[in-house]
């Protein structure tokens, strides 16, 4: 797997962790 694929995947997921929160 690519760095910035997993980069891009972490972030996706850190997003949406944040939105589920709010």
């Amino acid at each position: 797997m690519d760095m910035a694929i997993i980069f891009l995947m972490k972030e996706l997921l850190k997003l949406h962790c944040f939105q589920a929160q709010g």
